[in-house]
């Protein structure tokens, strides 16, 4: 009536045929793991009741007016946020691990506008954790790059976190209960890190993990795009991924007896073996023929020799096709005669003594063929260098041949090849299982994790 007349209202007379106004509570549990259940109450005066009970099974004062209209519009406000009704006490409830989780995360928060909650102790201690951020330390000791981890998370947490971990998560339950959210922590990146780089579960646990000196690149271009990552770099580690990026910028110097001699993409391919090896990588030389790679090697050899002492080892091993031995050798003494080079042929007898003798600077040139004929001589020897040319000959891993030149023990080794990969993906990793064994992984992995799905899969 109020919209259209003037209406007076007697309240002491009104107020016994108007229903009380009740308060609402809201009980929340958890029976079981991943089962949260609520309560719904009017709360009168007189008495409370279970706004989702049948009235009928309620015992209500004769002299109390229930607001039913109110409580059924309150009950209907709880249910939105529930998905079952748990029959044995008349609550709703919220099944499953993400219908939880996202109760707890989102919507616990408004069923406070609906009445005041109480939690049971059994769900206060469900904790939902929020990562912020995860720390990694990189650090170059020697050929050995250092990895720390600082996380709020303890070693163990993170182990059996990382163990079941999926990326399109967006959280992970603990064994204890309690709900960590991963979005923004950087454990899509640590989660790379353990997968790629095989970081076992005993490193891990440590918190101080050690690689590879040839993974620093991989950590660099990984690390500094995820999200949540905190990244602190120490000062040599930066400096040798800072060298590795700018190659043509280096200080190293062509010998000033072959500066007019290379060509500019021939200079460039120096300063590129240069900074592999000092850097302590390995790498493919991959010029077509013609164009220069044997040239390449030979200043850089030239360039090693004119910059050390005598007393450095900087004996170097040249592995070449039986056609190619002599050639190498007439190449040394017309663009380097200054080096001092020697051919392992003739019978085995000579070649033991050629090998026997080789002086801390000699460069020895061998065939394929030699070299497995010659392996036990070469157990004792260490090489500062040692190159394959032609290096598709140990294309076959499963080779005596392959294996034989894998077996030297040199500080630096390089690969010369136009083609690198001329049928089989295995090929450029037996190549590259000689420069820096592990840095292609296992070739079973290799197998499973590339060829396979680029072969069948395109």
């Amino acid at each position: 009536l109020e919209p259209f007349i003037p209406v007076k209202v007697e309240q002491l007379e009104l107020s016994e045929f108007l229903p009380e106004t009740p308060a609402f509570e809201l009980y929340l549990d958890l029976p079981e793991k991943n089962f949260i259940t609520c309560q719904c109450f009017a709360v009168y005066e007189k008495g409370r009741f279970n706004v989702w009970e049948a009235s009928e099974l309620q015992d209500t004062p004769a002299d109390l007016k229930r607001n039913w209209k109110l409580e059924a519009r309150e009950g209907n406000e709880v249910k939105r946020f529930f998905k079952a009704y748990s029959l044995t006490d008349h609550a709703m409830a919220v099944e499953g691990e993400e219908d939880c989780y996202r109760f707890l995360t989102t919507d616990l928060e408004q069923l406070g506008a609906l009445g005041e909650v109480f939690i049971s102790d059994r769900l206060k201690k469900i904790n939902i954790r929020r990562l912020h951020g995860t720390t990694v330390g990189i650090s170059l000791t020697g050929n050995l790059l250092n990895l720390t981890l600082d996380t709020e998370l303890s070693m163990d947490e993170l182990v059996e976190i990382l163990s079941k971990y999926d990326r399109k998560k967006k959280y992970y339950r603990l064994k204890n209960g309690d709900f960590i959210e991963t979005e923004q922590s950087g454990l899509d990146a640590v989660a790379d890190l353990v997968n790629v780089l095989q970081i076992p579960e005993k490193a891990l646990r440590k918190g101080d993990m050690e690689l590879p000196k040839y993974r620093a690149l991989y950590l660099d271009e990984r690390l500094g795009k995820s999200d949540g990552l905190n990244l602190e770099r120490e000062r040599s580690y930066k400096s040798l991924v800072r060298n590795m990026k700018t190659v043509e910028d280096s200080d190293f110097e062509v010998p000033a007896s072959l500066r007019k001699v290379l060509r500019g993409y021939q200079k460039k391919g120096f300063l590129w073996l240069k900074t592999l090896s000092v850097n302590g990588f390995g790498g493919i030389l991959a010029d077509d023929m013609g164009l220069g790679k044997t040239l390449q090697v030979i200043a850089f050899l030239l360039s090693e020799m004119e910059e050390s002492k005598e007393e450095e080892l900087k004996r170097t091993l040249i592995v070449a096709p039986a056609s190619l031995i002599y050639n190498w050798e007439n190449e040394i003494h017309r663009f380097a005669p200054a080096l001092n080079v020697k051919v392992v042929a003739g019978n085995a007898a000579e070649r033991k003594e050629i090998i026997g003798q080789a002086s801390k600077r000699d460069i020895l040139v061998t065939s394929y063929d030699l070299l497995k004929r010659d392996e036990e001589e070469y157990e004792n020897l260490k090489f500062f260098c040692q190159v394959l040319d032609e290096a598709q000959y140990i294309k076959n891993f499963n080779t005596k041949g392959a294996r034989a030149a894998k077996s030297i023990s040199a500080g630096f080794k390089v690969a010369l090849t136009g083609t690198p990969m001329e049928n089989r993906l295995s090929e450029l990793w037996s190549i590259f299982d000689y420069l820096m064994p592990g840095f292609l992984y296992s070739y079973e992995r290799f197998k499973k994790t590339f060829e396979a799905p680029i072969v069948k899969y395109q």
